[in-house]
């Protein structure tokens, strides 16, 4: 399958953006303990979801479902390139190609390869676990997702504000 060119350019001007502005960005205050708090909320929402065996469960629909379910080839297009950036922070290596035919370029085998995840591809829950997981555990989850995104949200804001302070203008970040 072939890599659409919007998602190859957002990836190629967050590698870009890592690289002129990113020791900047890293300088900024509060930016490194927000990051190190975000890191511990990802972690935090990736044991939710092992625990109740979530990422088996969306790996089986993102490689069964026609399309590709939640995680088809569509959705690497809605990452745009701060998102992208904010998994250069963490040593995310962008692949060359999708692991699974026609599923997300973000897909692994063993679930989303991207720490720092697309606001939908944290939150949705769809039929297929909202009937497998109790209630309880799903407000587990979803306020477990909620810190996630919350801190998500901060880092993003700040090194919008840093690279258009730098001259970016807010219309090349989306």
């Amino acid at each position: 399958m072939t890599i659409n060119q919007e998602v190859l350019s957002k990836i190629d001007l967050a590698q870009y953006l890592f690289q002129e502005f990113g020791d900047k960005i890293a300088q900024t205050p509060g930016f490194r303990g927000l990051l190190y708090d975000y890191k511990a909320e990802i972690r935090q929402s990736r044991q939710v979801m092992d625990e109740l065996a979530l990422p088996a469960i969306c790996t089986d629909c993102a490689v069964n479902a026609p399309g590709g379910g939640c995680c088809g080839p569509f959705v690497a297009g809605w990452y745009d390139p701060i998102t992208l950036l904010l998994n250069l922070f963490f040593d995310v290596k962008f692949p060359d190609e999708p692991f699974y035919p026609d599923s997300c370029l973000f897909l692994g085998k063993h679930g989303c390869l991207l720490s720092a995840r697309y606001h939908f591809c944290v939150n949705y829950l769809c039929s297929r676990i909202t009937q497998t997981v109790s209630t309880e555990e799903l407000s587990r989850l979803t306020a477990q997702s909620g810190r996630e995104l919350f801190l998500a949200w901060q880092l993003e804001a700040m090194i919008r504000d840093v690279l258009c302070s730098q001259g970016m203008a807010a219309d090349e970040l989306i």
